[in-house]
């Protein structure tokens, strides 16, 4: 279930156009709510090995726009939300140090891993860096 009403508004307007995007399946038309980080093509071939155990977890919850990461992670499973907790955990500083050595010019293929540990840091409790205590 979606928390609040204004989950419950956003899964019965544009819930539909979501699950079909996470399921893969072309939408038309777009929503004016459209995040264009979903239309990000996210393959294993496309990042570096140390990364590629991450791919499916970012496929699912790497959502730029903070209201449709929100409903992805109110929709998701617990078994979904637990190895988002898993895979964000043993690759967190590989991560940042992926986005700290290409910025400003992050490639295409961070930016959903980026957004999967910036939807690990929203769960409660976060995620947070191995070393650093809540």
């Amino acid at each position: 279930m979606v928390a609040g009403a204004g989950g419950l508004i956003a899964l019965i307007f544009g819930g539909s156009w979501l699950l079909d995007r996470l399921e893969g399946k072309p939408s038309q038309p777009t929503p004016p709510d459209h995040d264009p980080q979903l239309d990000i093509e996210l393959t294993p071939e496309a990042v570096p090995e140390e990364l590629r155990e991450v791919v499916p977890i970012a496929k699912k919850f790497g959502v730029g726009c903070d209201g449709l990461r929100m409903e992805v992670i109110n929709a998701a499973s617990a078994d979904e939300v637990s190895e988002l907790r898993v895979q964000m955990q043993r690759h967190w500083y590989t991560i940042q140090k992926w986005i700290d050595y290409t910025a400003p010019n992050m490639p295409d293929w961070l930016v959903p891993i980026m957004y999967a540990q910036t939807a690990a840091e929203e769960l409660d409790p976060p995620v947070i860096p191995p070393d650093r205590k809540a």
